[in-house]
């Protein structure tokens, strides 16, 4: 699974932006990467989890209640906001976000995603300005 984790919003989102086969192995080097960058984050620090790319799911339920199960979640640790259209990956999502008891939402679409985090945090910008760039990060690629 090619997969990118940046700054959405510098110190207050973190994109995580996941495309072809979704596999265990990533999920875990990109959560250290997400885990790294909410530490570093100012206050609470959200994550947006755009999986609306991915083609395949190679990961098993089991695995993921061992990873998720084994997660310290940072005091800084905001809204997880998944957006999919895939029932399989939102059932993963929301049982990932039980796990490390984490407040999660999920949409299918990035407008939604976007207008939802706009509304519960007053210190991002724009809706506008949010939608660019994330659709920026992921011509990037």
């Amino acid at each position: 699974m090619p997969y990118k984790v940046d700054w959405l919003c510098d110190q207050l989102i973190v994109n995580f932006y996941m495309y072809g086969v979704i596999t265990l192995a990533e999920i875990k080097q990109a959560s250290d990467e997400i885990t790294a960058l909410q530490q570093s984050g100012d206050g609470m620090v959200h994550v947006v989890v755009d999986v609306l790319d991915a083609e395949k799911v190679d990961v098993k339920i089991p695995d993921i209640k061992v990873f998720f199960s084994g997660i310290k979640v940072s005091p800084k640790h905001g809204w997880v906001i998944t957006i999919t259209d895939s029932r399989i990956v939102r059932f993963m999502a929301t049982l990932a976000t039980q796990f490390i008891s984490a407040r999660e939402r999920q949409f299918s679409t990035t407008e939604d995603a976007i207008q939802f985090i706009v509304e519960i945090d007053d210190r991002l910008p724009s809706f506008d300005e949010l939608l660019a760039k994330i659709e920026a990060s992921k011509e990037l690629l």
